[in-house]
């Protein structure tokens, strides 16, 4: 048997024969690659739990306020049952959703919140897969292949892929609404509308952002050419409205406290709603933004990892000019779509559904939120992360040059490589970060290994009490909220799960910054990461 040679020749005939082959949903190429797309996608997640230990600087005082909410809820605190951990416009989210949602992880993990944040980043890899379901309803399936492994490897859809914050969990709903929705819009009497209206009732209990896709929700269903199905629209609406119901009940037996509270706040107009355009070029590039706790830190972990810092910056540059690419690509179709036919929305939604469907759901949120004049993050537009990386894709479907194409095809795969190393590289940073700084970053990891040094210390049956010293309470902010985690990781830890809040004895603990500690004036129990913890000894 002779093998025959690959050829020059030959090699367009074996392309376009993988080509075809991927074009086949059922077919083993595809699944193979689908199959490998979604490995690289959780195992860049799970370096994020390993490595990363699933923190982000700016989060962790609300992930414990989470840990609070949801123990709390297993305890049957009143509060709990109805209201969320979620704070919005001076009070708390209407609903206990996000507090439920915790306690399954929690579950899930074993009791662990370090394993309830592996969980969370299998769900979001599972993400990955939505986002390949809501590909393929617009896209053919080869670029509907490309468009999974683009967010699979994308920076931002990795990093807010892991851990117990809030928005977390808004891309996988997403993709469920979004998939229900564009089955409603293409089948008469769907009864997908069922699960369009409770997902569109969740969500705002995970986050207040929500809020703003319901009109766009709306607007789509009046404008959709297809039949609703009555019967399962009442039976959403009545899912939906039970959600809200110990909201409702809760607020009646508390004369309305949170609504009233909402519904007062007067916060001061923000310059950074403005970022409601910038947004979601960001979240389609690798410009790292808020990832760091200071540009020192970006600078090291260039020069660690790229050589230099600038070679970061100059991808980060280059990925942000791809990504105001695409947006800017669409935002034409957009407006294409729409010129002259603003009184006949029906219609151009029959012309150009895919365009409709996306612009509708990408720009009417964001434009309802701009008269709030609040702060808009870059994180609020995770809901929106599996419409948002059909984008990419698009563009590069309507370029008709094949060079431009081909340079296109270039260009995004560098960015692809360069996006996991990226990833993998500022992972391994955070480790560092985490372990040997000099600076406390309490990741969960971080916190249980000091609570477990301080138990092993006391004593099982001891209650400990951390008190922060001067030095500590007159730090910068960043410093202050940092360190507190310690102490209030170790409250809700003794009042929930080691009961030791009603224990006779007590312990008391000084935390203060290390560089203040004289050598042999206290026995320190823990030094590391900028902090030292001193005991105080035992007290009645």
């Amino acid at each position: 048997m002779s093998i025959r040679p690959v050829t020059a020749s030959s090699l367009p005939a074996i392309t376009q024969r993988i080509l075809d082959e991927l074009d086949d949903r059922s077919s083993r190429p595809h699944l193979f690659v689908l199959l490998a797309i979604v490995i690289v996608g959780f195992l860049l997640r799970f370096y994020g739990f390993y490595a990363g230990q699933g923190y982000h600087y700016f989060a962790i005082n609300d992930e414990l306020f989470a840990y609070q909410y949801a123990l709390s809820f297993l305890a049957g605190e009143e509060k709990a049952l109805y209201l969320g951990q979620p704070y919005f416009a001076g009070g708390q989210a209407p609903g206990p959703i996000w507090t439920v949602f915790w306690v399954l992880l929690l579950k899930l993990g074993g009791g662990s919140v370090n394993a309830a944040i592996f969980w969370m980043g299998v769900l979001n890899t599972f993400t990955i897969y939505l986002v390949y379901l809501l590909a393929n309803k617009f896209l053919d399936p080869r670029h509907a292949l490309a468009t999974a492994g683009i967010y699979a490897t994308a920076p931002w859809p990795v990093y807010l892929s892991v851990g117990m914050w809030n928005p977390l969990a808004l891309a996988f709903l997403g993709g469920l609404l979004f998939l229900s929705l564009w089955a409603v819009s293409n089948q008469d009497y769907s009864r997908s509308i069922f699960w369009v209206c409770l997902l569109a009732a969740i969500i705002p209990q995970f986050h207040m952002v929500g809020l703003f896709y319901v009109p766009a929700i709306v607007l789509l269903l009046l404008i959709m050419p297809t039949r609703l199905n009555t019967k399962w629209l009442a039976g959403g609406i009545i899912a939906g409205a039970a959600v809200y119901l110990p909201y409702l009940i809760g607020e009646i037996q508390h004369d309305w406290d949170n609504t009233r509270r909402i519904l007062a706040n007067n916060q001061e107009l923000s310059f950074s709603v403005l970022k409601i355009v910038s947004a979601p070029v960001t979240v389609l590039s690798s410009v790292p933004a808020r990832w760091m706790g200071s540009f020192d830190e970006l600078k090291r972990l260039g020069d660690t990892y790229f050589g230099s810092y600038i070679v970061l910056i100059g991808f980060s540059l280059v990925s942000a000019a791809n990504g105001m690419t695409y947006l800017g690509s669409f935002l034409k179709s957009f407006s294409r779509a729409l010129r002259g036919k603003w009184r006949a929305l029906r219609r151009t939604y029959k012309e150009s559904p895919a365009v409709m469907f996306i612009g509708i759901l990408l720009v009417v949120p964001l434009l309802l939120f701009l008269p709030t004049g609040q702060n808009y993050a870059s994180r609020y537009t995770i809901i929106i992360f599996p419409l948002l990386f059909l984008l990419p894709v698009f563009f590069l479907k309507k370029l008709k040059s094949p060079v431009a194409k081909r340079l296109w095809i270039g260009n995004m795969a560098l960015i692809t490589l360069f996006n996991v190393y990226l990833l993998v590289s500022y992972y391994t940073f955070q480790n560092g970060l985490i372990e040997d700084s000099d600076r406390f970053l309490a990741s969960f990891k971080k916190l249980e290994s000091l609570r477990q040094t301080l138990r092993a210390d006391a004593g099982s049956d001891t209650f400990i009490e951390i008190r922060l010293a001067d030095d500590v309470s007159g730090s910068p902010e960043r410093t202050r909220k940092t360190v507190w985690t310690v102490a209030h990781y170790l409250d809700i830890y003794q009042t929930f799960i080691s009961h030791t809040t009603g224990s006779s004895r007590k312990k008391a603990y000084l935390l203060k910054l290390e560089k203040n500690v004289q050598p042999g004036q206290s026995v320190v129990v823990y030094r590391g990461n900028g902090i030292a913890i001193i005991d105080m000894g035992v007290r009645p």
